[in-house]
């Protein structure tokens, strides 16, 4: 087939500000190398033939190049099991939106390819799901994803993470695969979505990407580089990790004199409740140390 008439699958996520960002998952590095490759790839880029696949096939790979690292093994997952266990409130067509298909990543997993081997039209994947495919997913589940902003977010993610799922804008240059130029928006034809997986950058400020067109297409049999700058229109990390959550409390410290004043966020109904939580374990550890915690009790119950 010729890769011009390939389905480009991805129907792009709308905005939406709920999305964690990265600093929920992990922070953000000072330093990187000159240039990395995510060390646990999988054995072969993937081939999504005429489907509209291209995102099953990306959160796949990643899943499965995590689940190499954690586990040591190759687990073999499958595309048509995310392409096919939609939400009924999700687009039903072919093609996906990644925030939504990343979001049943998180709730449902993904089951073994020996459960649902293989690509197939939308319509026959979401008849064929079985409730034990649900059950055989659930094991695979990621805990959240991140959306990514910035170069810095997207190599932080991939050395701490895991490959990183782009969504690109797809232009006549990139049929060729290799090592790809910025697109003439002027005069190259935009064509589509596409979704691939950054696994790493060079020397030269290019990602190192997996496509899901077969290991023949382009010089790099199955891969491409592309600027930092490309057209990239969202980019997402899944993870493992739990999000961290916002503090259960807030205290803020101010001197007055001798005396520090410590004032506790709403969720303590009463100065007392706020000391007994939080006050009498300190005092605590510093009467074992030899020390004393002094405490004026408040004039007014804030």
């Amino acid at each position: 087939m010729k890769y011009r008439q390939r389905q480009l699958g991805v129907v792009p996520s709308p905005q939406d500000y709920r999305d964690y960002p990265l600093a929920k998952v992990t922070a953000t590095r000072r330093s990187f190398p000159e240039q990395y490759t995510f060390p646990f790839l999988i054995p072969k880029p993937y081939d999504q033939s005429d489907i509209g696949a291209c995102v099953p096939f990306s959160l796949k790979a990643i899943k499965e190049m995590q689940e190499l690292q954690e586990r040591g093994q190759f687990i073999s997952l499958s595309a048509a099991y995310i392409y096919g266990a939609r939400q009924p409130t999700d687009f039903q067509g072919e093609g996906m939106i990644p925030r939504e298909a990343l979001h049943n990543l998180r709730v449902r997993g993904n089951c073994r390819e020996a459960m649902f081997p293989g690509i197939y039209p939308y319509a026959v994947c979401a008849q064929s799901i079985t409730e034990a495919m649900h059950q055989d997913a659930l094991p695979q589940r990621i805990k959240t994803y991140a959306g990514i902003h910035t170069v810095d977010e997207i190599k932080t993610a991939l050395m701490e993470l895991g490959p990183v799922a782009i969504g690109i804008s797809v232009y006549d240059s990139f049929y060729h695969g290799g090592h790809l130029p910025l697109p003439d928006k002027s005069t190259e034809k935009l064509h589509g979505f596409h979704m691939v997986s950054i696994v790493g950058w060079t020397r030269d400020n290019r990602w190192l990407t997996l496509n899901s067109w077969g290991s023949e297409w382009g010089e790099l049999k199955g891969y491409c580089t592309m600027p930092f700058n490309y057209a990239i229109n969202e980019r997402w990390a899944l993870t493992d990790l739990v999000a961290r959550e916002q503090a259960d409390y807030e205290v803020t410290l101010s001197r007055a004199g001798r005396y520090w004043g410590v004032n506790f966020s709403p969720m303590f109904r009463t100065p007392g409740e706020a000391q007994k939580a939080l006050l009498d374990p300190l005092q605590q550890d510093l009467t074992r140390s030899g020390k004393q915690l002094k405490i004026k009790k408040p004039r007014r119950i804030p």
